[in-house]
């Protein structure tokens, strides 16, 4: 795959995530496990749609509960491994699974998008 390509499809998947993530937050959900493995995306029709999985470790961000930090240390940001909880730690995973995903090329899509 070109880097031209997956930059393209990075944008347009963190766009699109961005949004999702304005509905969540919005009902006051927080992922917080947002990682490539959690992100899936189909083509369909020649277009792309991406969406989040796993909400296992979802929390209200009013809830008052002791949850455990998420496994994928690499992609939460230090407030969240310090226990607070931020909206803004969902966007910073996003970012950081799609500069890794575009760097490491882990996209599988036909190139003739």
């Amino acid at each position: 795959m070109s880097k031209q390509l997956a930059a393209y499809i990075s944008s347009f998947g963190t766009r699109i995530l961005l949004n999702e993530l304005k509905m969540l937050h919005s009902i006051k959900i927080l992922h917080r496990d947002i990682k490539p493995e959690n992100i899936m995306w189909i083509e369909n029709e020649e277009k792309l749609f991406f969406f989040l999985i796993d909400f296992g470790g979802s929390i209200l961000i009013d809830e008052d509960l002791d949850m455990p930090i998420t496994k994928s240390r690499i992609f939460t940001p230090i407030e969240q491994l310090n226990g607070e909880r931020k909206f803004e730690s969902d966007i910073y995973s996003i970012g950081k699974s799609f500069k890794i995903i575009c760097e490491s090329n882990k996209i599988k899509i036909d190139e003739e998008i």
